[in-house]
Order: structure tokens, then C-alpha cells, then sequence
């Protein structure tokens, strides 16, 4: 989830960002990514059925448009969640479930929209019933104690200074939701860890020393996770 405003600058960086992190995860019909920018509305301008893999998927990325508005997130996140992830009107992935929030726009809500605004509390009840975890990238910005409700906990927001650290902070910040989909189900994890070594394995011993991350600490991971999932 993006918010973008009305800056083309900001969407350039988060274009960049998305890029990067897209290339840490191993996209197929199990596994998918989709983004949905906000501001006084939502548009989700790449659907799950997009990112069948990370070719499909990194092109697509190109067409994001801003969303001019106050940042609605509450608005936002309950739309995504009955798009994506709520039981009771879509067909719902027993994979791990996780949103990602880029934030770029103060979260305090205002009095002149309420009683207009979603209650934050309301909106992370029905999420967490349905077993998503939300994970934020707060750029430049604070976070209002309402929609703290939103997060498992602290470590699950990223204060970050600006768009350039952003950028830099993507492949930390990958490993920070892949661990966020691990608290939600270890089979998962375990099949995204599996993969990854299948991948090391594949390309050989040359860029698995280039890449450790890619090989040696996954494959700890996937006999971790494939212990824990057994018991």
C-alpha cells in the first residue's frame, strides 16, 4: 500500500523501492504481490492475478499513478483487506498474509474529517481475525498512537528519514516481512526457504559464497521452520 500523494518524486522512489523488494521474493501462483495506492480514495493498480511471476510483476510497476487527497489510511486498509483477505467475500490463500504499508503523509486524524474516519481498533480487529500482519515503512513521518492498534508490535514499524534511505533499507526491510509472514504460518517460510536454496543450488557454489544470505542462512531456516511446522 502506497501513499503517494500527489508527488511524482515520492512515486519514483517508491517505484525504486518496489523494484528491489520485488526482487527478494520468488513470485509464482502461491506466492504473489500487490499494490494499491491511496489518498482520499484507494486504487488498487495491481491486482494478486497480476504477479503471477517477478517479470509480470516488475513491469506492471511502471503504470503506478499517484492518488491525490488526505492519506486515508484507515479507508485504505479496510478496502485491501475485504479485496485480499477477508473470508467472507474472496477466495482467501491459506499462505501467510501480510500488508505492507508505505507511509509518506501524517497519521493523526483530523477532526474536520471525523466522524467520516474508520476507527484504527475496529479496522486491526477484523485484519488480525483474518491473519494478517501489517508491516509499515513510516518515511519522514510520526505514527498516532490510533493507529498503532494496527501492529503487532513496535518492531513491526520502520522509521525511516527519507526516500533515499528508503531505497537503501529495501533489501532489511524484505527480511523484516519475511519474517513477519514466519509468525503467521512456519510451513510457509519453510517453502519460501526451500525455494531459495533450490535457487543457490541451482546457479552453484560461486554465488552462493557471493550471496550467503541466499543459501547458507536459508537453509538453517527451512530446517527450522520444517522442525517447527512438524511439531
Amino acid at each position: 500500500m502506497l501513499n503517494a500523494g500527489d508527488s511524482e518524486n515520492v512515486l519514483a522512489s517508491q517505484k525504486v523501492f518496489l523494484q528491489l523488494v520485488a526482487t527478494k521474493f520468488i513470485l509464482s501462483d502461491g506466492h504473489r504481490l500487490a499494490v494499491s495506492v491511496y489518498g482520499d480514495t484507494v486504487e488498487h493498480q495491481i491486482s494478486l492475478d497480476v504477479s503471477k511471476d517477478n517479470k509480470e510483476f516488475l513491469a506492471s510497476l511502471e503504470s503506478l499513478t499517484s492518488v491525490t487527497g488526505p492519506g486515508r489510511l484507515d479507508l485504505a486498509m479496510n478496502d485491501v483487506f475485504n479485496t485480499y483477505f477477508n473470508a467472507e467475500l474472496v477466495p482467501v490463500s491459506s499462505n501467510a498474509k501480510v500488508i505492507v504499508l508505505i507511509v509518506s503523509d501524517n497519521l493523526n486524524r483530523s477532526s474536520i474529517l471525523c466522524p467520516s474516519y474508520l476507527q484504527p481498533a475496529a479496522v486491526a480487529s477484523e485484519i488480525k481475525r483474518g491473519g494478517v500482519r501489517v508491516i509499515m515503512a513510516a518515511v519522514g513521518v510520526n505514527i498516532s498512537e490510533d493507529f498503532e492498534q494496527l501492529f503487532e508490535s513496535n518492531d513491526e514499524i520502520w522509521y525511516i528519514r527519507d526516500y533515499d534511505e528508503l531505497v537503501s533499507a529495501a533489501g532489511n526491510f524484505s527480511i523484516a516481512v519475511c519474517k513477519n509472514s514466519g509468525k503467521l504460518t512456519t510451513k510457509w517460510l519453510a517453502d519460501f526457504a526451500k525455494s531459495l536454496v533450490a535457487l543457490s543450488l541451482q546457479i552453484g557454489c560461486q554465488f552462493c559464497k557471493s550471496l550467503p544470505v541466499c543459501c547458507h542462512l536459508w537453509h538453517k531456516v527451512y530446517a527450522i521452520c520444517t522442525t517447527l511446522h512438524q511439531k
